[in-house]
């Protein structure tokens, strides 16, 4: 019997509310159990409520058991999300009967390597950081594609990021839209020092980042999504690619990405 995880961010009062009004709903129109935050049978519906976080978050866990995610939107921009709130339950009622096309988007992951050993693994939907930590000062770094190297960034950082996440960190520091179809990655540094030094679009090959400076005696920091963070030391090597794993959206309507840019973006 199909069961229903549903994921949000229990320290947000109304979020929670919402999705605690929710799972009552959901037994009460389908007579089905709710999981929250986990995800026990390959046969679930993962259904994520909230704003892009949240389902940032969630997509990747149901990414690792291989199945699509509903997104529910509910405060934030939603950028990511495939239905609001009001529409939850004819939309849950489509995803239960499998009436939904899956949009796939792919993954990147991060390796830090310290002294020849690895010392952490990220995985990102949107974006993997190299940033300064709390005190104002640049990072140097090295950067290398297929073992070439590309040049030296001194800048407030750097950032790694998917086509998916071309909207989101890289898009706000100058870097391009990608659309969410493509493979590709794009290199952005943040405010750098030489202005020369504009952002690249890659092929999903490995990218090699070296730590050849950190601001004063501090670490700096290496995030994914936002959400999970390694403290970096001068000469520790970050290795990025393409992740084996796939993030898949439920989509139940057709999707028009340059049309949510419109909306979601303001262009007018």
């Amino acid at each position: 019997m199909a069961k229903i995880s549903l994921f949000y961010k229990k320290e947000d009062k109304t979020i929670s509310a919402a999705a605690k009004k929710l799972i009552g709903e959901i037994k009460k129109a389908f007579g089905i159990p709710v999981e929250v935050e986990t995800i026990s049978s390959k046969d679930n519906i993962v259904i994520s409520v909230g704003g892009d976080g949240t389902l940032l978050r969630s997509a990747k866990i149901a990414a690792s058991q291989d199945l699509p995610i509903l997104g529910i939107h509910l405060g934030g921009l939603g950028f990511l999300n495939e239905v609001e709130l009001k529409e939850r339950i004819p939309a849950i009622k489509k995803a239960l009967d499998g009436k939904f096309k899956v949009d796939s988007r792919m993954m990147i992951e991060g390796h830090v390597i310290r002294k020849g050993k690895t010392i952490g693994k990220v995985v990102a939907l949107n974006d993997i950081v190299i940033g300064k930590s709390d005190i104002a000062r640049t990072v140097t770094l090295d950067v290398n594609y297929k073992k070439h190297r590309i040049n030296t960034y001194r800048s407030d950082g750097l950032i790694v990021s998917t086509p998916t996440g071309s909207t989101a960190h890289n898009l706000s520091a100058g870097g391009p839209l990608l659309t969410p179809d493509t493979t590709n990655i794009v290199i952005t540094p943040i405010c750098p020092i030489k202005t020369g030094h504009k952002p690249i679009v890659l092929e999903t090959e490995e990218v090699e980042i070296i730590i050849k400076k950190t601001p004063g005696k501090k670490q700096a920091i290496l995030t994914a999504d936002g959400q999970q963070k390694i403290y970096i030391e001068t000469e520790d090597k970050i290795v990025i690619e393409k992740s084996k794993l796939t993030a898949k959206f439920m989509r139940l309507k057709p999707y028009d990405f340059f049309a949510i840019c419109r909306e979601k973006m303001w262009w007018g």
